[in-house]
């Protein structure tokens, strides 16, 4: 069976041959947004103001979003991952939106001979260390925190989210897969026991990309779509007159972000597709 990664590779480059002109951002509009938003903080945050040489260090990077979005703002990124299909993806969506690909390199992780000279102000993993039981989670942050020499940011999926709850039945109504086998996890716990101390803890992706995403019934996803469609409508009315019978696209992208940005960090958390840590590595 092909990997998650070559299935993803496989329905990115359909994307692309149906829709010539289309890029990542329209393949990926909610995740594009708010990890760019999630990219605003950790510039505000990792380095001083003024500072020229950045670095991030990306483990498990899959399709390198964040790491690409960090890398147009001049960071020196570099991305692991060990399944070719995945940063082929990587590539290929920044081809698709004319930015030049941080450095990607084929390898485990866990494997010394692949991250041993390898160190960063900032190492991030999006959606990786849910996958390890507690021994592994907390491994795989030493790991981190040993490559780090400043921040690590850790992002998991929100599964008592409303948007990943809605998100997962529309998988399993449409028998596709999603990696969800994921193992208890308190990213708190974890920081707390190897001394790291939590800068910034926050959700992220709110919307979800596609109307046939969308599961009415739950009413806290009911209320919360409700508000944020008047707030949507209050931006441009006709454009968004559908939501959340609507299915976004990069034009989107933008109005998106702004009001992603400005919701109570409250709503953010509760409602959010990940939940993301940014740690200090004490020096």
């Amino acid at each position: 069976m092909a990997s998650y990664w070559q299935r993803t590779l496989e329905d990115f480059e359909k994307f692309l041959s149906d829709r010539p002109g289309s890029g990542y951002i329209d393949w990926q509009p909610t995740k594009w947004q708010s990890l760019l938003n999630v990219r605003d903080i950790l510039l505000e945050n990792c380095w001083p103001a003024g500072t020229t040489e950045r670095s991030a260090l990306e483990l498990g990077c899959g399709s390198a979003t964040l790491l690409s979005q960090l890398a147009s703002c001049g960071v020196e990124s570099v991305g692991v991952d060990r399944d070719p299909a995945a940063l082929r993806l990587a590539e290929a969506a920044v081809k698709s939106m004319g930015m030049d690909a941080p450095t990607l390199i084929l390898g485990d992780f866990n494997d010394p001979v692949t991250v041993g000279n390898l160190q960063a102000d900032l190492v991030l993993h999006v959606g990786v260390i849910e996958h390890f039981d507690r021994a592994g989670q907390l491994s795989f942050l030493d790991l981190s925190r040993s490559l780090a020499r400043s921040h690590v940011l850790v992002a998991v999926p929100n599964e008592s989210s409303p948007v990943f709850r809605s998100f997962i039945t529309a998988m399993e109504r449409a028998d596709r897969v999603y990696e969800d086998d994921h193992e208890e996890i308190s990213v708190p716990d974890l920081a707390a026991e190897l001394g790291l101390e939590i800068t910034i803890s926050d959700g992220a992706h709110v919307f979800l990309g596609k109307r046939e995403y969308y599961n009415r019934g739950d009413a806290d996803l009911d209320r919360f779509y409700e508000e944020v469609g008047e707030r949507l409508r209050d931006l441009d009315p006709d454009r968004y007159a559908a939501f959340p019978d609507l299915d976004f696209s990069g034009i989107h992208v933008e109005d998106l972000r702004r009001i992603e940005r400005e919701l109570d960090r409250e709503q953010r958390l509760r409602f959010g597709f990940l939940t993301y840590y940014l740690l200090r590595v004490p020096r």
